[in-house]
């Protein structure tokens, strides 16, 4: 069923936008800058990016908010998209990215980066001390 929606996480406060771009392409999705403006037969709205899936624009965009924060826009119907899952899998993954940047400025190497059984990322990293 067609509905627009706004999502907020706190998760997205000043957002770095590279490396929210990182987490998307992760998760097999894009970002696409240019785009102001995401619609679809059932309406439309304004956005400070869309979000793209296999070259093609989503009726699914990020926009900045009156308190710093990307807010998730649009309607999910028709996306192929979870409406349930997905803005808490690009926060987990947004945080992943910006946890491991984290790391490699403060010369962390990082080993690996896997998932647990709880669907949980872990990341495995090491700091040389002399």
């Amino acid at each position: 069923m067609s509905h627009w929606v706004k999502y907020e996480n706190k998760t997205f406060e000043n957002t770095n936008m590279k490396l929210l771009s990182k987490a998307m392409r992760t998760l097999g999705y894009g970002l696409d800058n240019t785009c102001k403006s995401i619609r679809n037969a059932w309406g439309e709205s304004q956005c400070d990016c869309a979000i793209t899936k296999d070259n093609k624009t989503l009726s699914l965009g990020f926009k900045k908010n009156d308190k710093n924060i990307l807010e998730l826009v649009g309607d999910f119907y028709g996306t192929g998209v979870d409406e349930r899952t997905f803005l808490d899998k690009v926060a987990q993954q947004y945080q992943s990215e910006r946890i491991q940047n984290v790391l490699r400025d403060n010369r962390w190497e990082i080993e690996n980066v896997t998932k647990n059984k709880n669907n949980e990322i872990v990341i495995n990293a090491y700091e040389f001390t002399f």
